[in-house]
């Protein structure tokens, strides 16, 4: 299937789905809901159902994608899966330069806005995990740490 097809929620699923290799069945054992379940929302004789966040979740894609079908599908989606064995140090020591990164980058923001420059750890820790994020796709693969912060600032700011 082309992505160019993907227009109802019943073809994501059905394109995110095969893609991850996995068949209706599992897909539904795993998001709590018959295979037939799965089937019908594929097959498009059902298009709400409560599970949509799991299924979404299972298939690494937005939810909101999912749904809509607007925007793009989330992009961790796209960032290759570690190995199954890794090197917790080197784990470790990505945490911590993401998270040096993640507070110089919030501060740069926040003097571009003539806001404090001071970073909480408390008040402003829904920016912090947004940047750590940003900071791991990136390393990962992908360049969306400045935008994801930007984003982040303003949802933080209005909330």
């Amino acid at each position: 299937m082309q992505l160019s097809l993907v227009e109802t929620i019943g073809d994501r699923v059905r394109y995110y789905r095969e893609r991850k290799k996995i068949s209706q069945k599992e897909l539904g054992e795993k998001a709590g809901v018959s295979q037939q379940t799965i089937q019908k929302l594929e097959n498009g004789d059902i298009t709400r159902t409560k599970v949509l966040p799991e299924i979404a979740e299972i298939l690494s894609i937005s939810e909101k994608y999912l749904r809509e079908g607007k925007g793009s599908p989330n992009e961790l989606s796209e960032v290759p899966k570690p190995e199954q064995s890794f090197d917790a140090n080197k784990v470790a020591d990505l945490a911590l330069e993401c998270f040096d990164e993640a507070v110089k980058s919030i501060r740069s923001v926040k003097i571009r806005r003539n806001d404090d420059p001071n970073v909480d750890a408390i008040k402003d820790s829904e920016l912090i995990k947004h940047a750590m994020k940003a900071c791991l796709v990136t390393r990962l693969g992908g360049d969306y740490l400045s935008v994801a912060i930007e984003m982040a600032y303003d949802e933080a700011k209005n909330s």
